[in-house]
């Protein structure tokens, strides 16, 4: 790893380390708000080294990765303060204690050692850092038998993807020199051993895949999304995904491009994923009556847009699109999940889409917000999803792949329909959970009342960015 890069989430996981040491010995409520203050400054202190260190660096024209790892590190932290308010806004979870925090920061903190490191075995073990502070995080729902089966199958299918991860880094060492440094490998090793190091970056992209919850490795993510509360499901739905697609990202750009006779078969294999993931993400939710569940299934079509990327030309301006696609996909979720935080603060909240029938006309400010993110969802103009796909398909027809617009065409069709079932329950059915109607009128916490209209601001005025 990088000296200039290493202070900084080396920084994010001291503040964690002191968040959870000062929380022991504090009452719960004094704890928690140390924590929360910790792990905000935290984040804030992550940003220090990166910009007092590395200001020579950023003059340099070569240092494009490094900007763009910036950038990542920017949606990174505006994914974990959101979720951090998301947290603290539930009283009623009991999610809402002082560890879920610095648990936040650790996970943050893995995915900047993933991000900003040069090393392939630094990158596997930042993506272990997170994950295994995200398994705690989900677990931390003890009280629901729903949420400890999801626990158990999120740490099962990880634990199964970090061994497919680290046996294709020991396929990549074995055949490149012995080299775990990304930069340096050896290219003369490379093009003599193309056929075990496609294998091995295959089957690391494959461990990737079960993190951005791609097919085939995405069976897990409509169970899981379902038990998962809600505060630690708005952060372990988005910030994984988008660390984990940055590395690999990182590998491809600077490895791939090195054994050619191999790019075809790596292109081929990554435009299948990419086309079963948005097909599947599509069709999948058409039945499902959980929000969560449509979600989760409309985030596994959202992972098969993005992985059209890798499915071309690698080049490092691609990171680019990447991280446009993310950005809009990052603000979505954030209003999402801060609407749906907002409505289980009603005790007869169900989760079901049914519960939204009416909803209108006892909290039209809810109704809009989350006809907004629908709308963007299903890339409906001029909201900012319609740019996000526009984007992708606009690169696959500039490097002349043809068949998966198409594909992300009739994916974005049948997802519209689950979509547009869920404005059609907003606005045009009368209401069936009367308990859940009459009490729908709750204030909404202020924090929450931001990241709603924060978001529903991306989605409206993007066009013009």
């Amino acid at each position: 790893m990088l000296s200039v890069n290493f202070f900084s989430p080396f920084a994010s996981g001291i503040f964690a380390v002191f968040a959870i040491l000062f929380g022991v010995f504090f009452k719960e409520k004094t704890a928690r708000i140390l924590s929360i203050i910790i792990c905000l400054l935290g984040v804030i202190a992550s940003f220090v080294p990166i910009y007092l260190i590395n200001r020579t660096v950023m003059e340099d024209a070569s240092a494009i990765i490094l900007i763009v790892g910036i950038s990542y590190q920017i949606f990174l932290s505006i994914i974990a303060v959101a979720s951090i308010i998301i947290i603290a806004s539930d009283s009623r979870s009991s999610i809402n204690r002082f560890e879920s925090y610095p648990l936040i920061l650790l996970s943050f903190s893995g995915m900047l050692f993933a991000v900003f490191s040069e090393s392939i075995l630094g990158m596997y073990l930042g993506i272990e850092l997170f994950s295994i502070s995200g398994y705690i995080l989900a677990g931390l729902n003890r009280e629901r038998e729903t949420s400890n089966e999801a626990v158990v199958k999120y740490f099962i299918m990880g634990a199964t993807s970090s061994a497919i991860m680290i046996y294709g880094i020991s396929i990549i060492y074995g055949f490149s020199g012995g080299s775990l440094n990304v930069n340096n490998l050896d290219v003369i090793t490379l093009n003599a051993s193309k056929l075990p190091l496609t294998i091995g970056f295959l089957l690391f992209a494959f461990g990737i895949f079960f993190k951005t919850s791609n097919f085939p490795f995405h069976f897990w993510a409509p169970d899981v999304y379902y038990g998962i509360n809600t505060p630690a499901l708005s952060f372990l739905s988005i910030a994984p995904k988008l660390a984990a697609f940055a590395v690999l990202f990182k590998i491809v750009v600077f490895n791939v491009e090195h054994i050619p006779f191999t790019l075809d078969i790596f292109y081929s294999v990554m435009a299948f994923f990419a086309g079963a993931s948005m097909l599947i993400g599509a069709i999948g939710g058409l039945r499902q009556t959980s929000i969560k569940r449509i979600i989760a299934y409309s985030g596994i079509a959202h992972m098969g847009f993005i992985l059209c990327i890798f499915s071309v030309s690698y080049q490092a301006s691609l990171a680019l699109n990447v991280l446009y696609y993310f950005l809009i996909y990052t603000f979505i979720n954030i209003g999402i999940f801060a609407v749906i935080s907002a409505l289980s603060k009603n005790p007869s909240y169900t989760g079901n889409i049914s519960d939204l029938k009416g909803l209108y006309k006892t909290n039209p400010i809810l109704s809009f917000a989350l006809a907004i993110f629908m709308f963007s969802n299903a890339g409906v103009p001029p909201l900012a999803g319609f740019f996000a796909k526009y984007s992708i398909f606009a690169i696959l027809i500039k490097n002349q792949s043809y068949i998966l617009p198409i594909v992300g065409l009739i994916a974005s069709a049948i997802a519209s329909f689950y979509y547009l079932r869920i404005i059609k329950n907003i606005y045009f059915d009368e209401a069936e959970n009367v308990a859940f109607a009459s009490n729908t009128k709750n204030k909404i916490n202020v924090a929450i009342k931001f990241l709603i209209f924060i978001s529903i601001t991306v989605n409206l005025l993007f066009l013009y960015i």
